[in-house]
């Protein structure tokens, strides 16, 4: 009988670190380390699967619609923080300039105090990721402008 050892990304290094040459009768599947640029690690598998909101940097060309625009930068602000996707929502805000929308607030509130941001500009059509002190730590252009009207959820 195999036993089956599923590591995610943070212990990965202290896991490989640990067991060296693979224990026998244990198989190491290591979450998210195509990303984390640790596929090399001898003896241990890699998992196909990786959840997205973990390890994988979503495709900003993907984004066509509000909601693709939505679950897109969720993906990023969870990233951020390793948080599990379906774990917690993403509130959004319309911003407004007048009568028009200018763009889109996310919001994420975390676990205990973590709370993560992005702002979407509509005439630059960028995203803003602040992380959890405010300070923002990435900028997005995406190559196609999201179609339908954003709705405040």
């Amino acid at each position: 009988m195999k036993c089956l050892c599923v590591v995610p990304i943070v212990t990965a290094p202290r896991v490989a670190q640990r067991l060296g040459n693979p224990v026998p009768g244990v198989e190491v599947v290591v979450l998210g380390c195509r990303w984390m640029g640790l596929a090399s690690l001898p003896g241990h598998r890699f998992a196909a699967d990786t959840p997205p909101c973990m390890h994988s940097a979503p495709d900003p060309a993907s984004v066509r619609t509000v909601d693709d625009l939505r679950s897109f930068v969720h993906s990023l602000l969870c990233a951020r923080e390793n948080l599990l996707a379906d774990q917690f929502q993403t509130r959004v805000t319309e911003l407004r300039q007048g009568a028009d929308c200018c763009g889109l607030q996310f919001h994420l509130q975390g676990p205990r105090s973590v709370t993560l941001s992005a702002i979407w500009t509509r005439q630059q059509n960028v995203v803003y990721l602040y992380d959890a002190r405010g300070q923002r730590y990435g900028k997005i252009s995406l190559p196609h402008r999201p179609t339908s009207n954003p709705v405040a959820a």
